[in-house]
């Protein structure tokens, strides 16, 4: 009863927050440019994606031909975008909550029922997976992270099921690439518990192979430039490289894991602690064969968020974000504590009350009792000026800021840059609502030179470089501005 109260709650509270958040256009950065993206779709469905008209690798194109797909039936706007990522929040919650009863059903109550406190211990992961902080605020973004997160943890909880696991690593890779073979890399960790190790490994292969065709249709078609965008740039250079200045320290994602959790921090630590020290007892217990012969899978699902973020910890590029699909794999581990202390009941039944209690009082302030405090972006009002005052879909010729052109320098300097560091013009948002085709500039000199060649267009251009270069824009005029930008239009 407890487990349907808290979804009803939960669900309508995601809703709560939704509608709060209509009015919001999508965020610059990964919002607008994965709506980008399924926009340029217009409503087809495609192997490959463009963002402002050009081929874009970054990413598998399962998200965007997602929005793609559901722009035939409503409109483009962010409620509906971000709906899709609250049906997977919740579809998510579902199986942590599936895989919280799976798992401590096995480990603590082989032999007789649990009782009905017991059975309310198990929703305790989906409450630390929501209560605030990554997921929460993710559950009504555009993103890709939510689905990683729903693709790990449905492998995890049909392991046994061939086809089911096969979708959801199929989700993972195609959303976030590489990253969704995790879970079957650490199922290959059972392969010498197999009885028919030959049978395991094909199956293993073929799922690789199936899950894989984004990569080998796309180098087929593409072949150099393919790998170069998508493996080289936005995978081996992520993990060898603090590219585009996202720095951090060894302790980074520490901070972000308790900035996250808060003060149910601790309780994790124990708990993955309890099961290490219970596995290491086993092991001196029974003999590594013997061990190995046994292992439970709930031990590896319990584990499972500690190989990645060792992994996270030692990658040169450090986004706090990376965390969020290990979230739900971590608040698994929470009851394990509590099943742990049933000697002392009482003392367990008031530690599981307060935390949900807190839980709940967290969760209902950033959903049911949100007070929204937003101020539309400058480039994006310009964007969206631009948008009601259409003209004929004309170019625009967007000169970045000053602070973008310093940013490149730098960069290039350092050899931070990738190869699509400056395709977004630090703007994806006033692309996606400006509605015209975007040419982004960061030196003057070419820039100067297309207003030269252009007979009709739009110029966009920040209001400290309108006067510094005041000389270029005599036959402009203004028909869009804000207190910072400026669009200006031939005479």
């Amino acid at each position: 009863m407890l487990a349907l109260l808290s979804f009803l709650f939960i669900t309508i509270g995601l809703v709560f927050r939704n509608l709060a958040l209509k009015s919001v256009p999508f965020h610059d950065w990964d919002e607008s440019i994965y709506a980008q993206l399924g926009k340029e779709l217009g409503g087809r469905l495609n192997f490959w994606t463009t963002y402002n008209g050009k081929l874009w690798f970054e990413k598998p194109p399962l998200l965007p031909n997602l929005f793609s797909f559901v722009s035939n039936f409503v409109d483009n706007s962010p409620f509906w975008y971000r709906s899709i990522s609250l049906a997977a929040t919740v579809l998510t919650l579902y199986l942590v909550y599936k895989s919280s009863v799976k798992i401590y059903t096995t480990l603590f109550f082989g032999k007789q029922p649990p009782t009905l406190m017991e059975k309310a211990i198990f929703t305790l992961p989906v409450w630390v997976t929501i209560f605030g902080g990554q997921l929460l605020d993710r559950s009504t973004l555009v993103n890709m992270d939510i689905f990683l997160a729903l693709s790990w943890i449905g492998y995890f909880y049909f392991l046994e099921n061939r086809g089911l696991k096969l979708l959801f690593l199929i989700i993972g890779v195609w959303t976030k690439s590489l990253l969704g073979f995790y879970p079957l890399l650490l199922e290959s960790v059972l392969f010498y518990r197999q009885k028919r190790k030959t049978s395991f490994a094909l199956k293993q292969i073929a799922a690789i192979f199936i899950a894989s065709l984004w990569y080998l249709l796309s180098y087929l078609k593409y072949g150099q430039t393919f790998v170069s965008e998508h493996f080289i740039d936005h995978l081996i250079k992520r993990i060898t490289t603090p590219i585009e200045l996202h720095f951090g320290g060894r302790l980074f994602y520490a901070q972000v894991f308790l900035e996250n959790f808060k003060w149910l921090s601790p309780i994790i630590i124990f708990s993955l602690c309890l099961i290490g020290l219970n596995l290491l007892w086993g092991l001196k217990k029974k003999g590594l064969r013997k061990f190995v012969a046994e292992f439970d899978n709930a031990y590896l699902i319990l584990l499972s968020a500690l190989p990645f973020f060792v992994f996270l910890t030692f990658t040169k590029a450090k986004l706090h974000w990376y965390l969020s699909s290990l979230i739900p794999l971590f608040a698994l581990t929470t009851p394990y504590l509590l099943f742990k202390l049933s000697k002392w009941r009482l003392s367990r039944n008031l530690l599981f009350v307060v935390i949900l209690f807190y839980c709940i009082s967290l969760f209902t302030q950033e959903t049911y009792l949100l007070k929204l405090d937003y101020t539309i972006p400058n480039k994006t009002q310009l964007g969206l000026c631009l948008a009601k005052g259409q003209k004929n879909n004309l170019p625009v010729l967007y000169y970045v800021s000053e602070e973008e052109r310093k940013l490149q320098n730098v960069l290039e300097a350092a050899h931070l840059d990738i190869g699509s560091s400056y395709i977004y013009g630090g703007a994806p948002a006033f692309l996606y609502y400006a509605n015209h085709p975007v040419v982004f500039y960061y030196k003057l000199a070419p820039f100067s030179q297309a207003l030269k060649k252009q007979k009709q267009h739009i110029v966009v251009v920040h209001r400290l470089d309108y006067k510094e270069q005041a000389n270029l824009f005599t036959d402009f005029r203004e028909f869009c501005d804000n207190e910072d930008w400026i669009a200006l239009i031939n005479k």
